[in-house]
């Protein structure tokens, strides 16, 4: 994840380093790596994202068409899967899914999100 962010040190603005040697390694890591769900006790708020493409009316027709084929054919069976270990390794998960591409859903589901996040950690917090 460091080699995809860039940060400039003139102005401190942020970017993506988007070479497909970079988004090689990022999807390598996202396929290859195993979190130790059993190490996590206390309760968890899973978000996912309704599609990891932009599938939305803004992009051009063959665009969208090309991520349509693109989500049915690896990033759905991928989701699903995640969902169910996650549902099956954590004893406590809540999960949330929001009809956003993961690379947009900070920004378009964010009042969705914020509300969902507080409601969580209101009810995770411990009493007194």
């Amino acid at each position: 994840m460091r080699d995809y962010v860039l940060v400039r040190r003139l102005d401190g603005s942020v970017g993506c380093n988007e070479s497909e040697a970079t988004g090689q390694a990022l999807f390598n890591s996202l396929i290859n790596y195993r979190r130790d769900y059993s190490k996590i006790h206390s309760p968890a708020l899973a978000i996912y994202a309704a599609t990891m493409a932009d599938t939305t009316g803004h992009q051009k027709p063959n665009v969208r068409a090309d991520a349509l084929g693109w989500e049915e054919k690896y990033a759905a069976s991928f989701r699903k899967a995640s969902i169910e270990r996650t549902q099956r390794e954590l004893s406590n998960v809540e999960i949330m899914k929001v009809p956003c591409s993961h690379r947009d859903m900070v920004f378009a589901c964010r009042d969705r999100m914020v509300a969902a996040i507080r409601r969580f950690l209101t009810a995770s917090a411990p009493t007194k």
